[in-house]
């Protein structure tokens, strides 16, 4: 009997071993997503602490159970959370990275593979804290209704993440000494928003804009990058933002141009490529967007290790929507900690 005990004990080292590729592989993919490095990796990174924090979690429970010689209840669940988590984030990865399906298919206004992996990878994350919640259980020995109890507290863990998010991209953070205020910069970089009409801005865009060239005016920025491509059928968001630019009297050659960019994640990375060298700024950079986005930009720029100077935009929003937008936020600063995306 003590040999078998034994033998199940080591039998949760593989795992275990897979737990740990899981991070690795996930770890990777954070970073690949958006054309980084695994040499640009922190351990203070709020969203690597969380992904440590939960393997850390699984490990140690496993481990507890095997001391209490009860391996085998490991061994059992192992491979059914493994093998749906490991091929969750194994498509994910290649969905974002590789694109399979053409881009100009949306879903809401995401892109389609960016969608999808975002599902993906979901269901990943879900999954794994699911296992936390099911082996827990196993450790205080409840009986009855384990599996529905786990989805149950899996789905409550994953709120609780959320509502953190949430206020941290709202309240938590204190980026008052970043505002642009009355300094100057280099570069104020537009990030992009609804286009409507095929080639008006949104309410949102406009006032993006308009704040852009207010400050072009004042001399606190010196040349202006609008960013962000087009939906099916749409003016690119940085088209449409230049050609209102020059309209509110900023001149052409003072205005560049992106148009590939989907994602605000992905004009942080196109900052990073394009305005810092080894970490450097070339020249300071203004971000320009709304205030209730620049939390989260800020987040996404600790991330990509760049520090930049922000500025709001001056436009009030309704109540209702304004909420939608702050949760939204939150949803999107969960995903960006967690997957990279």
């Amino acid at each position: 009997m003590k040999k078998k005990s034994l033998g199940r004990g080591w039998k949760i080292i593989f795992p275990i071993g897979l737990v740990l590729l899981e991070l690795s592989i996930l770890t990777y993919l954070k970073y690949r997503n958006q054309g980084l490095s695994l040499s640009d990796y922190t351990f203070t990174y709020t969203g690597n602490i969380i992904n440590l924090f939960l393997v850390a979690v699984i490990i140690s429970e496993m481990i507890i159970l095997t001391i209490r010689k009860r391996a085998n209840e490991v061994l059992k669940t192992a491979g059914y959370f493994i093998t749906i988590s490991l091929v969750s984030l194994l498509l994910a990865g290649w969905i974002y990275n590789f694109r399979p399906i053409q881009q100009n298919y949306y879903i809401s206004v995401y892109p389609i593979n960016h969608a999808l992996a975002g599902i993906f990878y979901l269901v990943f994350q879900l999954t794994q804290i699911i296992w936390i919640s099911y082996l827990w259980l196993l450790i205080f020995r409840v009986k009855g209704f384990i599996p529905l109890r786990s989805v149950s507290n899996g789905l409550f863990a994953i709120i609780i993440l959320l509502l953190f998010s949430i206020l941290y991209s709202q309240f938590l953070q204190n980026i008052s000494r970043q505002m642009l205020g009355e300094k100057k910069s280099e570069y104020g970089v537009l990030f992009g928003a609804a286009v409507v009409s095929k080639d008006k801005p949104s309410n949102t865009l406009d006032g993006r804009i308009k704040k852009a060239a207010e400050l072009y005016k004042k001399g606190q920025i010196s040349r202006i990058l609008t960013t962000g491509s087009n939906a099916p059928g749409e003016l690119a968001e940085s088209e449409v933002a230049r050609r209102y630019l020059i309209k509110y009297g900023v001149p052409k050659d003072a205005i560049v141009k992106e148009n590939k960019t989907v994602s605000t994640a992905g004009q942080v990375a196109y900052i990073r490529q394009h305005f810092f060298k080894n970490g450097d700024p070339q020249g300071l950079v203004t971000v320009i967007t709304d205030k209730y986005h620049l939390n989260r930009i800020n987040e996404m720029s600790k991330f990509f290790n760049i520090k930049l100077l922000y500025a709001g935009s001056d436009t009030e929003f309704p109540t209702q929507k304004l909420l939608y937008s702050k949760v939204r936020e939150g949803i999107a600063l969960l995903f960006f900690w967690l997957f990279g995306i």
